[in-house]
């Protein structure tokens, strides 16, 4: 190719390689601008393209690129400036300019800096002490970092508050990697606790919960097989059986506090429970959690209805007193200017008061609260209020506060609805299904009425067995019966009345507020009081029961029914044994018992003593592991396998 008529050759070369035309650079006389540690992303080119009749302007763009500090350059053995190149003179003139706009960078930088003030730092948002704050200071030091780099603006690159991660490393002395998982901006996740510092309840359920569901159900069903074939259940047993069957390999201590999660304790021993449970309670209660939960879902205005008693000297039944408490010892301690040797004892049967009233999601109604004085004498009571109680006084009594309930729910907006038990004096029917007792006429007219066809001559005993295997296949005899209450106040007063299950008064919010009423009557009471004290104590604490203790009451009956319903869900989802009653059973009347951890101090299984911090050393999780899930970071030595010191 001809050089004359081709466009000039480009050439790539380095911006330190090339020399200023007929000058001479001393060693060591142009920086290197990598040297500096804050260099403009704009400065930072390290090569270029330039053809030969561009080499003076090349050498302006290489100068204003290279250099931050100007050094004297020598050109042909002489300083005067008469003699530079044109070259020369560009460099100096470019140079002079990059330096006057760094001066007012760094003016600009100081007035920021010198602007600050102490009000722009804010405090530290923690209520943890000092020495257990490193997170949240870390992560508060970089917010005061990142404020410092908005307020410098573009100016931030020349300085160490551009790179906020770094310049937070850089202060606090811990590593890049660690300033950056705590300080991303979000909020800083509490410090996960260790098994040694948790409750022995929460220990017991969180190294349950490290268990698969396959596995818990197995342990559990295990420890019912030996109920079942009424062999002694001892932790060592179910232990052995474990390690063989579901290859558990850790220790019997441990084993033992895993139990306690399952749900069992030691104690003594009572009646046995039912385990398995009667088929119409599973239904009622399939029925009534399906109705409850649609009615959470329209968000009802909720009501609870009961009844419960109190007597004439009731009074606290827990008090100071000696501690050598047999009555001989109090007798010798006894004071004889002061002969009183200690609290009296509380009554434990008086005059009773049948208690009545509605509690709602704001409160009782004051109008439903009473208190009727029994007429029965104290020694013909029975344990129960029933004989005090009847279908024609439930109905008054209900006729006069449906009314009351309906107006309450009204200002809401909201559907009224009204929780109660099945007590007989309850359940007045207005329809039921025929029984064995029904006459054939009524048989007859029953099954006309549900279309049911028969053969005219068709004798009773026949018909009846009609009726029931119809009513049996359309829901059973609950879907057939019709009380009249319910009827009456869904058609005069639009409220629904929501039957609970048999022996599910658990589910009742206003069975906690009897409890309630009763601590505060003998807390003030004493064994001198009367009927009338007591009924006005108790009128006085039902009417101001506040608005926001009874919609805890009612929001704790809904957290039980929704965890209910997680039982069953997992129940119906088990791999095997489908008939089995995994996380719950039932007692001997048919109640659902869940496997929570009792409250009762007098019920575990073992204390915070018994619990060696040994035990718990070698299954610890880990604070720093993010990566790892917590429900299966549980490395524990084998060295406790052979571990036998609980009992």
């Amino acid at each position: 190719m001809d050089s004359s008529t081709s466009t000039p050759r480009l050439v790539r070369v380095s911006l330190r390689s090339v020399p200023s035309p007929g000058s001479r650079v001393a060693g060591a006389v142009v920086p290197n601008p990598m040297q500096f540690k804050f260099i403009p992303k704009q400065f930072q080119n390290k090569q270029t393209q330039v053809t030969p009749h561009k080499l003076d302007n090349f050498m302006c763009l290489k100068m204003t690129q290279t250099d931050f500090e100007y050094e004297s350059v020598e050109t042909c053995d002489t300083a005067n400036v008469d003699n530079q190149t044109s070259s020369e003179i560009a460099v100096s003139t470019a140079h002079d300019y990059f330096q006057r706009k760094m001066e007012e960078v760094h003016t600009r930088i100081g007035k920021t800096i010198a602007s600050l003030k102490v009000e722009d730092f804010s405090k530290i948002t923690t209520n943890k002490i000092l020495a257990n704050s490193g997170e949240e200071i870390v992560s508060h030091l970089s917010t005061m970092i990142k404020m410092i780099n908005e307020k410098l603006g573009t100016d931030s690159v020349y300085t160490m508050f551009h790179a906020v991660n770094q310049a937070t490393a850089s202060f606090s002395g811990f590593h890049r990697s660690t300033v950056s998982r705590y300080c991303k901006g979000l909020p800083i996740s509490a410090r996960r606790r260790r098994i040694q510092e948790m409750g022995k309840r929460e220990r017991s359920r969180k190294i349950a919960s490290r268990l698969t569901l396959y596995e818990r159900s197995k342990i559990v069903k295990e420890v019912h097989n030996y109920w079942e074939r009424k062999e002694k259940v001892t932790a060592e047993r179910i232990w052995k059986w474990a390690k063989s069957s579901i290859q558990y390999r850790f220790g019997l201590s441990y084993f033992r506090v895993l139990l306690s999660g399952l749900g069992f304790c030691f104690k003594k021993l009572g009646r046995m429970s039912v385990l398995q449970e009667r088929p119409n309670i599973i239904a009622a209660r399939k029925q009534y959690l399906s109705r409850k939960e649609t009615l959470n879902k329209e968000n009802a205005f909720f009501a609870a209805f009961d009844e419960t008693w109190a007597h004439d000297g009731m009074s606290a039944r827990s008090g100071w007193q000696h501690q050598n408490g047999t009555m001989y010892r109090r007798a010798e301690m006894a004071d004889i200017g002061a002969p009183v040797s200690g609290p009296e004892k509380p009554k434990e049967k008086g005059k009773r008061g049948i208690v009545l009233a509605v509690l709602t999601e704001m409160g009782t109604i004051p109008e439903s609260v009473e208190f009727r004085v029994s007429g029965q004498n104290v020694d013909e009571q029975y344990e129960d209020y029933h004989r005090d109680m009847n279908s024609t006084a439930c109905e008054e009594y209900m006729h006069r506060v449906i009314p009351l309930l309906a107006a309450a729910a009204a200002p809401t907006g909201r559907k009224p609805v009204l929780i109660m038990d099945n007590a007989p004096y309850h359940n007045k029917t207005r329809e039921k299904p025929p029984t064995s007792l029904t006459l054939k006429a009524d048989l007859k007219k029953w099954l006309t009425a549900h279309g049911v066809p028969f053969p005219a001559k068709t004798l009773r005993p026949q018909l009846y067995k009609l009726s029931k295997e119809y009513v049996a296949k359309n829901g059973g005899k609950e879907a057939f019966t019709v009380y009249e209450l319910d009827a009456w106040a869904e058609e005069v007063w639009g409220v629904e009345i929501l039957r609970l299950p048999p022996y599910h008064c658990m589910w009742n919010p206003i069975e906690f507020l009897w409890s309630q009423t009763k601590q505060n009557i003998r807390n003030m009471g004493n064994r001198d009081d009367k009927v009338p004290i007591v009924e006005s104590r108790t009128i006085g604490f039902l009417r101001s029961f506040k608005a926001k203790d009874a919609k805890a009451l009612f929001d704790k009956c809904r957290k039980d029914e929704d965890e209910t319903r997680a039982m069953m869900l997992e129940k119906e989802t088990m791999l095997e044994d489908t008939d089995f009653s995994l996380l719950y059973e039932t007692d001997e009347q048919g109640r659902l018992v869940n496997i929570r951890i009792d409250d009762s101090e007098d019920e575990d299984a073992y204390s915070d003593d018994e619990i060696s911090a040994e035990v718990f050393e070698e299954h610890e999780l880990s604070d720093i592991d993010d990566g790892i899930d917590e429900d299966i970071d549980d490395e524990i030595d084998n060295d406790i396998d052979g571990d036998d010191s609980l009992e």
